[in-house]
């Protein structure tokens, strides 16, 4: 996708289409947004002004709404876009009626990419003639913000065209990346759902309360992985063995009691091959290095940030 002004059609108007057509918007490309519902849809440019300058701190955003369009049907909106992000409700049935009707409507070179938070594209697509043409490109709420997409095609899929969506995405300056198998709820929302899951579980039993169970994410573990991921964490444990260590010795024992199955020593071994393959030992004391230079970063702002909310 070269740096050319693009039309982009944005369906759904809710939260996550907002969003996303702030993202676009901002590029200064066209966005067509199909908002049925008439309440909604009158409130979408004022709404996407606001959200850009308060979350992004972006003062100037003197004609970005004059690159946003809104329309009440698909029938003749999508001429001549580049692409359609799907942002409807995460039911199946809609999604499944609205790409039948997208299909119908869209240019044949047009990306047809789906919002999904856990519905497959071949799922999302079994009403469409071509269901190939679909896939899913899952933000992390607000996708104007947070730079992760997930970008994940239905088997029938070709390469080239998961290559000319990942471009899409990085031209918007996102993070795509791209998941080699469907699975509902894909990557991210599956961590999240471990972590909630547990969580839940350990506020129920009286461990602890939900006010300090935040306060222990956002201290540890959340400060942690704002810097790196829980493989790279595990590889920089502190312990000599690293991430097999890790594993093996903290990982393993609390299997049980968590209800989970004990990690097969072929599973071990294979998350060690691939730490060692993105991660080579030489490196290990530049990467500790930069991880702290990160989180101490991240640590000054939410002090300055802390400290103006006070005053």
């Amino acid at each position: 996708m070269k740096n050319s002004r693009h039309t982009i059609a944005v369906v759904g108007g809710g939260m996550t289409g907002s969003s996303w057509a702030a993202l676009f918007a901002m590029r200064g490309d066209i966005v067509r947004i199909v908002e049925a519902r008439p309440e909604v849809a009158a409130t979408l440019k004022p709404r996407i002004m606001e959200m850009l300058k308060q979350s992004l701190g972006v003062s100037n955003v003197f004609g970005v709404d004059r690159n946003i369009e809104v329309y009440s049907g698909l029938e003749g909106t999508l001429d001549g876009v580049y692409a359609i992000q799907e942002a409807v409700s995460e039911q199946a049935e809609l999604k499944q009626q609205i790409f039948a009707e997208i299909e119908k409507h869209a240019p044949p070179n047009a990306l047809i990419l789906s919002s999904s938070s856990a519905i497959p594209a071949s799922v999302a697509g079994e009403q469409m003639e071509d269901p190939s043409r679909l896939i899913i490109g899952h933000p992390f709420h607000p996708p104007h913000i947070l730079p992760l997409v997930e970008v994940v095609a239905g088997p029938q899929t070709d390469y080239e065209l998961v290559e000319k969506t990942l471009a899409f995405y990085r031209a918007y300056g996102r993070v795509p990346v791209q998941l080699y198998r469907e699975v509902p709820g894909f990557v991210a929302n599956r961590l999240l759902g471990a972590v909630v899951l547990e969580a839940a579980d350990l506020i129920n039993r009286g461990i602890v309360n939900a006010g300090d169970l935040d306060t222990i994410i956002t201290n540890s573990l959340g400060l942690r992985w704002a810097a790196i991921g829980p493989v790279l964490a595990g590889v920089l444990s502190g312990m000599p063995g690293g991430i097999e260590q890790l594993l093996k010795q903290i990982i393993q024992p609390l299997t049980d009691n968590m209800g989970k199955e004990p990690l097969p020593d072929e599973v071990i071994e294979k998350i060690c091959r691939q730490a060692a393959i993105y991660y080579p030992k030489e490196e290990w004391n530049d990467l500790a290095r930069r991880r702290d230079q990160q989180q101490g970063m991240i640590l000054k702002i939410q002090k300055r940030t802390t400290l103006s909310t006070l005053e």
